[in-house]
């Protein structure tokens, strides 16, 4: 159960200069679904998901407060495969009675679902209130399913960003030649339903993945596009796509623009590469858009902010279990003269929201969008036997000034709203008031 990956985002991210962000290890091991006939089970997934919490977790979380969460995960799953729960609360006297109890409970549990649900399965419903109880958007779970996605060096999809707005979806960005491009998807496009199913209520996450599927099998969308009258249907045939963590574009005046939709690897040097085409251009000022951005690791962010910054300067502060304090290094790559603005939103998380911070706190950038997430940590990630990985926030991210991040996020210089409406009329009111400050010098 030792640490793989130092993490510093919402999947995995990097120390400093020199850790990996993707996930490169073999293939979680397989389980073993258990009958009824055979002998109890023992939940050791849960267990040592409860061990490594508490060996590694900034804050130390109690043994029986996260088997009370996971007994609660345990009760959910039972009643959501349409058993009557009938699990009694634990005995907390002490955390072995807390824990031969919990034994107890999981093994009705797996009696009462059997022709439902898996040990496996009911493993990771206890798992995951475990985590999401101890109130920290950081650490993570992800099931071996989930994992071996990430895995993937791209997945069964049609190449598209979505974005969740007042509870409905959009597409928020279209893969250049991927499938979706060649359907004739575009930007601002609402996704009311795939294959006749509406997906409105549903998690941006959720909406993908009822979009994506087998590779070579064919997706409906129904959508409604800005200045049309009638929605339509678009079918797409899922293919392998690998989503770009940077694109750029000039708008007239010679006003750049870098979309960061992830700061995954090699997304630092996309991002020297676009701005030496974007100078190749006449680059006289540029909005550099952080939104929607929850991926990625710090070593790309240590390139990134060397790239705008001037030398030395700070970055953000890591305090905890480990500890360090970043700084810029070098000459940046573009001159400290040329205007810059940077967006954010309330899904600017994790790493994305300490390179905003580096930028207003530095004074180079003036932000222009929401409030970003308040989410940052760092940690590293440990594999669960049988299956799974845990990303356990092992310390906290302050600011290069020292303000904590995942208490007070960044706010930006001009708050703009993003709503629905303005989707629906294929505005994007953010970007345009960025624009708008560039072309003032401001």
């Amino acid at each position: 159960m030792g640490a793989r990956w130092r993490i510093a985002g919402a999947v995995a991210g990097t120390l400093a200069v020199s850790i990996l962000l993707l996930f490169a290890s073999p293939g979680p091991h397989p389980y073993v679904a258990y009958s009824q006939s055979q002998q109890p089970v023992d939940p050791v997934r849960v267990f040592a998901a409860a061990d490594l919490l508490i060996m590694h977790h900034i804050d130390a979380p109690n043994r029986t407060r996260l088997l009370v969460g996971a007994l609660g995960g345990l009760r959910r799953a039972v009643v959501q495969a349409g058993v009557a729960s009938p699990l009694a609360d634990l005995d907390t006297v002490t955390e072995e009675a807390a824990r031969t109890s919990f034994s107890a409970r999981f093994n009705m549990a797996l009696r009462s679902v059997q022709d439902t649900l898996s040990a496996a399965q009911l493993e990771d419903a206890a798992i995951i209130p475990m985590v999401t109880g101890l109130g920290d958007r950081f650490t993570t779970f992800l099931s071996a399913q989930r994992l071996a996605e990430f895995q993937q060096s791209g997945y069964g999809g049609i190449g598209i960003f979505l974005r969740l707005v007042e509870g409905q979806v959009y597409v928020w960005g279209v893969f250049s030649g991927g499938p979706a491009d060649q359907a004739g998807l575009r930007e601002f496009d609402q996704v009311l339903a795939v294959d006749g199913r509406s997906i409105r209520g549903l998690t941006r996450q959720a909406a993908a993945d009822r979009i994506r599927g087998p590779e070579g099998s064919a997706v409906r969308l129904t959508i409604r596009r800005p200045g049309r009258g009638n929605l339509l249907n678009v079918t797409v045939r899922r293919g392998r796509v690998s989503a770009p963590s940077v694109s750029h574009r000039m708008h007239p005046d010679g006003i750049g623009y870098i979309r960061l939709h992830t700061l995954g690897p090699g997304a630092g040097s996309a991002v020297e590469q676009s701005l030496s085409d974007l100078r190749r251009l006449g680059l006289r000022a540029l909005v550099l858009d952080l939104r929607q951005n929850d991926f990625g690791g710090l070593r790309e962010v240590d390139q990134i902010a060397s790239a705008f910054l001037p030398n030395r300067s700070s970055i953000y502060v890591v305090r905890g279990r480990e500890s360090l304090t970043a700084r810029t290094g070098g000459t940046p790559k573009i001159p400290l003269s040329l205007q810059v603005v940077v967006l954010v939103d309330a899904d600017t998380k994790w790493v994305a929201e300490i390179l905003a911070s580096a930028f207003s706190e530095s004074g180079r950038a003036r932000l222009v969008g929401m409030r970003t997430a308040r989410t940052g940590g760092f940690g590293w990630s440990f594999d669960i036997p049988g299956g799974g990985v845990l990303l356990i926030k092992t310390s906290r991210v302050l600011t290069g000034k020292g303000v904590l991040l995942e208490k007070n996020g960044v706010t930006p210089d001009v708050d703009v709203p993003l709503r629905a409406v303005d989707l629906d009329g294929g505005r994007d009111p953010q970007l345009v008031r960025a624009l708008q400050l560039v072309r003032q010098g401001r």
